[in-house]
This record gives C-alpha cells, sequence and structure tokens, in this order.
C-alpha cells in the first residue's frame, strides 16, 4: 500500500490501527521513542530489550495514551528467544507488520583490549538479532505480500569510529544486510529501509539511571527520542519502493510529519536521505 491524503493528516486519525509493532531495543532511546508514537499512531505494540524496568517505563509511557504494549523482557543475543518473543507477540498480537530492529550494544574498548567475549557479544546484538528477527516475521509478510522492516543505524554504519570496531562491525553489517534485503523485499512489497537519529541522541550503553544521574545542562545536550518517532508511523505505514534501502534521517522526517501529516510526497522524504546509497542494477 501507498499513503493517500486521505489516511490522515494527524496523529487522533490512528491510521496504524490493526497493525501489529515489533520493537527491539525498546527500552530506551530511539527504540522508546518508535513503540510510544507507533502506538500513539494507532498500533499494537510489542517492546523487546533486556532490561525490565526500562521496558516497564516505555510501557508506562504508551498505556498513559491509552495503549496497552506487550512487554518482552529478552536477550536477543540467543535465538531461540527471539523465536519465542515473534511467537508471543504473534498470538498475542497477530502477524507483525511493522519490524523496528533497534536494539544495539555499544562498549568503546581499544582494540587491544578487546576479547571474545565482548566481540561476539557486540556483533550478536548489533547484527545477528537484526537477521534472526527478520528472519522470523520476513515469511509471513511476504506470503501477505506487505510489510515494512526499519533498520536503525547510526554514522557508525557507514564511517569507523575510535575504540568502536565490534560496534562498527555490527552497524556496517546492518547496512548491508538492509541495502541487499531491500532489494529482494520489493518484490513482495516489503518496504525494507535504514534510519539514523539525524541530531545527538543518549548514547546505546546509557542506561535511563545513568541518565536521571546527569546534571540537567548535560541531560539537554541529547534530544529527546519521542520526537523522532513520527517517522517510524511514516516508514510502517508507506509501500512506496522508491526508499527501499535508503538511510533517512529521523529527526527531520518527524519534524515534518508533525507538520504536514503523513501524506509526504516521496520527493519530499527523499530530501533526507543520508548517505551514499543510490539504487542501482544488482551486482549478482
Amino acid at each position: 500500500m501507498t499513503i493517500s491524503a486521505t489516511e490522515s493528516s494527524n496523529t487522533s486519525a490512528r491510521p496504524l490501527a490493526g497493525r501489529t509493532a515489533l520493537v527491539t531495543g525498546g527500552g530506551r532511546g530511539v527504540g522508546r521513542g518508535a513503540a510510544v508514537c507507533l502506538a500513539r499512531y494507532g498500533a499494537k505494540v510489542a517492546i523487546v530489550a533486556r532490561t525490565e524496568s526500562e521496558l516497564n517505563t516505555t510501557a508506562g509511557m504508551i498505556e498513559a495514551k491509552g495503549g496497552r504494549p506487550l512487554v518482552l523482557p529478552a536477550d536477543l543475543r540467543v535465538p531461540d528467544r527471539i523465536r519465542e518473543v515473534v511467537a508471543r507477540t504473534q498470538q498475542t498480537l497477530g502477524p507483525v507488520d511493522i519490524l523496528v530492529n533497534n536494539a544495539a550494544m555499544l562498549k568503546k574498548v581499544p582494540f587491544e583490549e578487546m576479547d571474545d567475549a565482548l566481540w561476539r557479544d557486540t556483533v550478536d546484538v548489533n547484527i545477528n538479532a537484526a537477521y534472526y528477527c527478520t528472519r522470523e516475521v520476513y515469511p509471513d509478510m511476504a506470503r501477505r505480500e506487505d510489510g515494512a522492516i526499519i533498520n536503525v543505524s547510526s554514522s557508525a554504519g557507514y564511517r569507523g569510529s575510535f575504540w568502536g570496531t565490534a560496534y562498527c562491525t555490527g552497524k556496517f553489517g546492518l547496512e548491508g544486510f538492509a541495502q541487499a534485503l531491500a532489494q529482494e523485499a520489493k518484490k513482495k512489497n516489503i518496504l525494507v529501509t535504514l534510519a539514523v537519529p539525524g541530531v545527538p541522541t543518549k548514547p546505546t550503553s546509557m542506561t535511563d539511571a545513568h541518565y536521571d544521574s546527569l546534571e540537567k545542562q548535560q541531560q539537554q545536550q541529547y534530544a529527546d527520542p519521542v520526537t523522532m518517532g513520527d517517522a517510524f508511523c511514516f516508514l510502517g505505514l508507506c509501500r512506496d519502493m522508491r526508499l527501499a534501502a535508503r538511510r533517512l534521517d529521523l529527526h527531520a522526517l518527524s519534524e515534518r510529519v508533525r507538520r504536514q501529516g503523513l501524506a509526504l510526497p516521496i520527493e519530499e522524504v527523499l530530501s533526507y536521505h543520508r548517505g551514499s546509497y543510490e539504487p542501482g542494477r544488482d551486482i549478482l
């Protein structure tokens, strides 16, 4: 489907009503913003992360607006747990229409101090979890010929950073995975996109407790993740394959959705493309 002007120009119309969204890393940061906004637009939302207390905070924000999120504490490094999470979501909320691969792990250490456990854990969360989550929901999306898979990346997905070998490896992998899958998925009417915050956000490694301990001035350097959530609603509804594999600016796109509603011209959305990817011939 594509978004039409009649679907909604504001959030009150709940254009995602009846649709199910699964958000990994939904306990904090961009994942929290995605979950809260998807629920506000009417989606049934399942949120997944390891820290149950942070998931409960996100759930409370959704419930305060009348939503009923499905809270699923899980270690996404474990493929069997991912299968259980998806099965529980499907049984409770219905087939997954929107998958947000947002979970990430960041611990900056010099390469010489990197140990095998930290390397495996980081890669497992940053890329393998996205693969396993996608593998679980993709067949059903393909059968229905309808779906959206939004992969949250960062500058670490296309530019190496100091002390970031494991984190960048995972994010580079996520970008390659999304760009390749998008070419297959668009033939099934499944829109696969990449998204980056576009503004400074809390580091992936920063817990709610750590953030709360900061001085007010320090907290203000990070954008409220909920202000980046409207973009997920647009991408969750859109099926215009000109956006396939694009890396989009969540902050800028969300601001435009709030001003103009969901019926944005795709040419305008493309102006929020961040990065070097351009569609072309398949290389295989």
